[in-house]
């Protein structure tokens, strides 16, 4: 953990005792706040708590008692959870002066936040394994107080964010992380920054760069963990329970050696809770050879924080080989049903949970008609015709949503009979009930030959 002892102001000679500290919100957010304090004896009177007292605006912020610790030399720790607004704050403790109360000596209050590196870490740890486990809380503090009772540890703004990016990855990679079959393979990769090599392990030791990958019926990933420091040392096998920093690297360079006989993917792409929200970067590769005659894929991430997932995404099968477009070519167009209208979107802007429907096709075509068929995704807009919650029920609806690779709810093969067959669910693209009544939001349904609305067209260009 990490604690900050914040200052306290001198107290003050009037009516009213009190006692005040002046805390440093930074950006501002959820604190839990420690007060040391002794007392002799018990009183059932409350202090109140007041946020800003003295101020134009002050707010009472809760009753606090003060129990009893059986002498002024015998030290306890009080929690709190507070929001704070960004900037400098003052905390009081107060009785009014009407009121009387067995007198408590308080020392100061420290800042309790939980290590964000070793949260990191561990997290990553756990994805890299096929392992989960429940951590989110509720009242903003998102570490559940059920796994760290009496704690009294709040979270950084910088681990809340993180937080949120790493519970986005593992539910839109939830096949890939913890999919059937998931295998560790032993491979050979170097990783380098600027040229200059990193140690790197397939088992964790410490102050290097943990290359782990991973195998199963959804794909390949390679986990890089970083566990180096600032120091010569940094963090080793206990970094679970008190983690040092981790030192970031730009310009990081990767060479993965492939099996013998295994092909070399498709594409390849990264993807961490450290950069950009969580969402995938599509990776230039460049193929090698190495001395013992095996492939090498070699491709540069950019900047490594404290964990970054590398996905190969498979070569493409002969059973898709119908698809007009390949794994790489991209085709552009209108997509028609045999009713003779087109897959379109509500709206040309694309935002996240755009609802996916059916509309005339317009003979010059539309932004909201215009769909791309890449590596088997229906992009409109920028965004992915995906299943809505990744359900694979029949009926369930189509949105658009920020593309992942590898999210099966996005992926869709389309077959010799022009169907798109959803990859997650195995059912396939559907207007319900073949209606032709416009606006009729996209659904999935067991693939029917006799069904017109399941027949769709390649994309090709307006008016052809």
């Amino acid at each position: 953990s990490h604690n900050k002892l914040l200052h306290q102001e001198p107290l003050q000679p009037p009516l009213e005792p009190r006692v005040t500290f002046t805390i440093d919100a930074g950006q501002g957010g959820t604190f839990t706040l420690a007060t040391r304090y002794a007392r002799q004896d018990d009183d059932p009177a409350c202090h109140q708590m007041i946020l800003d007292m003295g101020q134009p605006t002050q707010k009472l912020i809760k009753y606090v008692h003060f129990d009893q610790t059986g002498s002024y030399d015998t030290w306890k720790d009080m929690t709190e959870t507070v929001e704070l607004t960004p900037g400098v704050h003052t905390i009081s403790f107060w009785v009014p002066g009407d009121q009387t109360y067995t007198p408590v000596n308080i020392e100061c209050i420290t800042l309790r936040e939980f290590n964000s590196a070793s949260v990191k870490l561990a997290d990553a740890a756990f994805a890299a394994n096929g392992t989960h486990h429940l951590e989110l809380g509720d009242y903003g503090r998102m570490l559940d107080n059920e796994f760290f009772v009496g704690s009294g540890r709040s979270m950084s703004p910088d681990l809340q964010a993180w937080m949120k990016n790493y519970y986005n990855i593992s539910t839109a990679y939830e096949n890939l992380l913890y999919g059937d079959h998931l295998t560790r393979q032993e491979r050979q990769v170097e990783v380098s920054t600027g040229g200059v090599s990193l140690p790197t392990s397939t088992d964790g030791a410490a102050n290097t760069i943990w290359a782990n990958t991973m195998t199963s019926n959804a794909g390949t990933a390679l986990h890089l963990i970083n566990l180096r420091t600032d120091d010569q040392d940094g963090n080793d096998e206990y970094w679970r329970n008190a983690a040092k920093r981790t030192l970031p690297f730009g310009d990081t360079s990767v060479t993965y050696h492939l099996a013998a006989g295994e092909p070399a993917p498709a594409s390849v792409f990264v993807v961490s809770p450290d950069d950009d929200g969580g969402h995938p970067t599509q990776l230039d590769v460049t193929l090698g050879t190495d001395e013992k005659g095996h492939t090498t894929v070699t491709f540069n991430i950019g900047c490594l924080s404290t964990w970054d997932m590398v996905v190969f995404s498979p070569t493409r099968g002969a059973d898709r080989a119908g698809a007009e477009a390949s794994a790489s070519e991209a085709v552009t167009g209108q997509v028609r049903n045999d009713l003779g209208q087109c897959l379109s979107a509500q709206d040309a802007q694309a935002a996240n949970g755009t609802p996916v429907w059916n509309s005339d096709c317009d003979a010059q075509g539309t932004a909201e008609q215009t769909v791309t068929y890449q590596d088997d995704h229906l992009m409109i807009g920028g965004r992915c015709v995906d299943v809505l919650a990744n359900d694979t029920a029949d009926g369930s609806v189509m949105h658009l949503w920020d593309c992942y690779p590898a999210l099966p709810s996005q992926q869709w093969d389309r077959n010799d009979a022009g169907q798109y067959v959803n990859r997650g669910s195995g059912t396939c693209l559907t207007i319900p009930n073949d209606t032709t009544a416009t606006s009729t939001q996209a659904i999935i349904a067991q693939c029917s030959s006799s069904s017109p609305s399941q027949r769709w067209s390649a994309p090709t260009p307006a008016g052809q």
